[in-house]
């Protein structure tokens, strides 16, 4: 249904064009990626091993990582989103088609790839220039594959699809908050500063920091409701409801 819809057309159209006249743009320009202060020793082969390493970094960066990449988040935020990845998978994989299935495998193929492609690319001339964030569409793939899934016979865990999409938006309610809170010290007491953002700070928002996260979590919870409400009438018109 999304994908037979006229405004998705208005959506990609645009992009697609601005794709086009940002590469022309730069042919034109004779943009280069180039570095002189990066030593060039590391060969391709070295390089390419390099980023095959640091794959589990990139993933953190890709969930988040603040400032110029010298301030993690919480661990239970990254514990949160890798835990809400995985459920979605589950999602995916109850009721996917063979095509669904490789799209899976072809988007954890590309994400492992795009570190190795880039990197391999500047590492002559800047060095490994990879960062984590540049893998937030692949993720944002991920979330769109259920979207396509047909109500196939392959149905485990036999666990209510409410109850899983019930699990996920908690636990990105947790990880977002979490990630907002750990931001918001990190500019107010520094990243290993209180806790609690209260009392005199070395620096303030115009809103207090306490009350600016709790306006945060409103609307993460407002938003959950607005995507989980729907759920137990679709369930209850499939008859898969807990009972």
């Amino acid at each position: 249904e999304l994908m037979s819809r006229r405004t998705l057309v208005w959506a990609v159209g645009p992009t697609a064009l601005a794709l086009v006249a940002s590469w022309l743009w730069a042919i034109y320009a004779r943009i280069e990626v180039k570095d002189d202060r990066v030593s060039h020793t590391a060969s391709l082969g070295t390089a390419l091993r390099t980023s095959m390493e640091h794959w589990p970094d990139y993933l953190r960066q890709t969930i988040g990582v603040l400032g110029w990449l010298d301030t993690s988040l919480p661990s239970f935020v990254y514990v949160a989103w890798v835990a809400a990845l995985v459920l979605v998978v589950v999602i995916l994989i109850r009721t996917a088609t063979p095509r669904q299935l490789l799209a899976l495998v072809a988007l954890v193929v590309v994400w492992l790839a795009l570190p190795l492609l880039i990197n391999g690319f500047t590492n002559s001339r800047a060095g490994l220039t990879y960062e984590g964030r540049y893998s937030l569409p692949i993720f944002v793939g991920l979330v769109f594959l259920p979207m396509w899934s047909a109500r196939s016979a392959f149905r485990w865990p036999r666990l209510s699809q409410q109850w899983l999409i019930g699990a996920v938006l908690a636990l990105v309610v947790i990880a977002e908050v979490g990630g907002f809170w750990q931001m918001l010290r990190r500019f107010t007491v520094g990243a290993h500063g209180k806790i609690l953002l209260t009392g005199d700070l070395p620096w303030s928002p115009s809103v207090s920091p306490m009350v600016l996260i709790a306006l945060n979590a409103m609307a993460m919870v407002g938003l959950v409701w607005s995507a989980l409400r729907p759920w137990g009438q679709v369930e209850a018109a499939a008859g898969e409801g807990d009972g």
